[in-house]
């Protein structure tokens, strides 16, 4: 789990500023933040992956505007939808079609290839929370095949919108003490629900039938995760476990918006990042987490480490452990064996 705190009466003020911005850009979306209202800032996130969910728990008791533009997008292509569940105060959004807020109780979709602008504004109580899950485009589209359903706002109080949240909560809460096969099962049932919700009230949420290919998909994604470390992995043992020719393999990849690289080298690289920073892994050299990603030379770990981070890895080390960055890993399959040091 990833946490993050900004808040201007810290000594460290503009370090934890740009933390925050860091982590914007790195997990969600590239876009200009504003700070509307008072020159106090208060920032709480609590980041857990499970699955293919990036599910976030955000608080916060400054206004807070963020914008994001064509430009943006151009510069920043990652395709994700956003499911937010408004707990506390209010999250306005406004679009090149519509404007519209959504208040405690409510849920409501965005999509980080559509130029918008949300503004977090705290309620009575002083604070704005949500929790809301990342979800990758070609996943949500499985479920959700015409794009984000209408109506923009739904309620989350009864019916299936409270058991979307529910599960949501219960993916978060039990992230790292929940097998495999049934995150699967969890975030199929959450997405479920979400659609049924809008169903309820009369929106167009459409699931589809999962087709032979969606299965297939989610066959390379599951043995992908599982294998990730090994330095064999490659199209040819991918597509040998999975039955399938190397070509129908890319061909799938390319379906579902991704390639070899990014489903393999860029979450290794990924996974790299979460073990600089985990604390129980510092005894560690270079060399070992290179080795431990899969990686048959240190040297080629390190060029595309900083070709994705701007930073060498021993330098992103360094940084990290002097400006008080943290990182508690999530357990999965991935996850190293630990050695004493």
């Amino acid at each position: 789990m990833v946490s993050i705190s900004c808040l201007s009466a810290s000594n460290d003020f503009e370090g934890e500023l740009q933390r925050y911005r860091v982590y914007m850009s790195d997990t969600h979306s590239v876009g200009d933040l504003e700070f509307l209202g008072t020159d106090a800032v208060d920032i709480k996130i609590d980041e857990t992956v499970v699955g293919p969910l990036v599910i976030t728990r955000f608080v916060t008791k400054s206004r807070l505007g963020f914008r994001r533009t064509w430009q943006h997008i151009r510069a920043n292509q990652r395709d994700t939808y956003v499911i937010v569940f408004a707990r506390r105060g209010t999250m306005k959004v406004s679009r090149s079609d519509s404007a519209y807020g959504v208040g405690s109780g409510f849920l409501t979709i965005t999509r980080s290839t559509a130029p918008m602008y949300t503004e977090a504004c705290p309620g009575d109580g002083g604070e704005y929370e949500s929790i809301q899950a990342i979800v990758p485009a070609h996943l949500f589209q499985q479920y959700f095949p015409a794009g984000a359903p209408s109506p923009e706002a739904i309620p989350t109080t009864h019916g299936d919108g409270l058991i979307a949240e529910k599960i949501l909560n219960l993916l978060a809460c039990n992230a790292g003490e929940v097998g495999e096969e049934i995150v699967d099962a969890l975030t199929a049932a959450f997405l479920k629900a979400v659609g049924s919700a809008f169903r309820q009230v009369g929106g167009k949420a459409i699931e589809r039938r999962v087709t032979v290919a969606d299965r297939r998909f989610a066959e390379i994604e599951s043995y992908v995760w599982r294998h990730l470390t090994e330095p064999g992995l490659s199209l040819s043992s991918i597509a040998t476990h999975c039955g399938i020719s190397t070509r129908y393999l890319c061909h799938l990849l390319k379906t579902n918006g991704t390639s070899f690289s990014d489903l393999v080298w860029c979450r290794r690289l990924e996974k790299t990042r979460e073990w600089l920073l985990s604390p129980h892994l510092r005894h560690c050299n270079i060399s070992e987490i290179a080795r431990m990603a899969g990686y048959k030379s240190a040297p080629h770990f390190t060029r595309m480490f900083h070709r994705k981070f701007g930073y060498a890895p021993k330098q992103f080390r360094a940084m990290a452990q002097h400006e008080g960055l943290r990182y508690a890993p999530t357990p999965d399959p991935a996850e190293p064996i630990q050695r004493s040091a």
